[in-house]
């Protein structure tokens, strides 16, 4: 498997655009350039499967850099659009996986008596965490999910027997 020390949400282009069309285009490159090309690739430090992944993202940070040095109207900005949601995609398919991942281990702790305080103690923890984070629309949503998902486990549970409120009293 490999490894990256680079967040892959950042190199990854969108083939496409929303509506699905994509338009080939061909260039010729030096041999060496391809062996390059090939390196990078099987070096595992960057999120790159394929070539296409590689020269997709060499071609917009190219076309940004020429955007950046001489003001052009383009459609630039559109495809920025496109990027940043691709990537706010991939942050929120990477949450809901981790989400996923997290139940079943709140879903064992709190099938047991015993382990529901610390199933509700991490739920709480996971919830700090959120809240922690800048507010934005993905903290709504992550916010949103845990409290749909776990949100019973938030409610200090109360007992409707006066006898046992009475005991954890002490009395």
């Amino acid at each position: 498997m490999k490894t990256t020390k680079h967040d892959p949400s950042q190199f990854m282009i969108p083939e496409c655009d929303r509506n699905g069309r994509s338009v080939r285009i061909a260039v010729r490159i030096p041999p060496t350039m391809i062996k390059v090309i090939s390196e990078i690739i099987s070096s595992g430090k960057f999120p790159f499967e394929l070539k296409d992944d590689l020269i997709r993202w060499s071609l917009h940070q190219g076309v940004k850099e020429l955007g950046a040095m001489e003001s052009c109207t383009s459609a630039l900005p559109f495809l920025e659009i496109g990027v940043l949601i691709t990537q706010w995609k991939m942050d929120v398919d990477r949450f809901a996986e981790l989400f996923t991942k997290l139940d079943k281990v709140v879903l064992a702790l709190s099938t047991s008596s015993f382990q529901e305080m610390r199933a509700r103690r991490l739920v709480s923890a996971i919830e700090e965490l959120i809240l922690s984070l800048p507010p934005s629309r993905d903290r709504g949503w992550a916010l949103s999910k845990l409290r749909r998902s776990w949100g019973h486990l938030l409610i200090t549970p109360t007992s409707k027997d006066p006898n046992e409120t009475v005991k954890a009293n002490g009395k």
